[in-house]
């Protein structure tokens, strides 16, 4: 997952990598340097409480392709997010339009989840 945060402070970037192994780092990266300024490691039930590593051993589909895609209904993403829901894999993706977020699910396939 990955979360830019503009509010009060440097701009960063919140960046969340999930290993094979389980292990999940959670990186804060300047967003003018691209450096990265923090990093720490958490267990996986600290963030994910129905995402196992397992739900992601068969999905071909990026986090970062899911925002490509995602990207084409609007101006630009300002977050992404994979979750399980109900036997699969989706993402999550806000992307920004005129200043306006919304929010777009791609499931694992590739195809844009309509709103309900």
């Amino acid at each position: 997952m990955a979360e830019f945060e503009g509010g009060i402070g440097k701009p960063c970037y919140e960046v969340k990598l999930l290993s094979d192994d389980g292990k999940l780092t959670h990186h804060r990266v300047d967003a003018n340097s691209g450096q990265v300024t923090k990093s720490d490691d958490h267990p996986i039930e600290s963030y994910f409480t129905s995402l196992k590593p397992s739900n992601l051993r068969d999905v071909d589909l990026s986090l970062r392709q899911a925002a490509v895609i995602a990207a084409k209904t609007g101006d630009k993403v300002a977050e992404a997010q994979i979750e399980r829901e109900d036997d699969g894999v989706q993402y999550k993706i806000t992307v920004v339009t005129n200043g306006e977020g919304h929010e777009v699910k791609v499931g694992a396939d590739g195809r844009i989840i309509p709103s309900r």
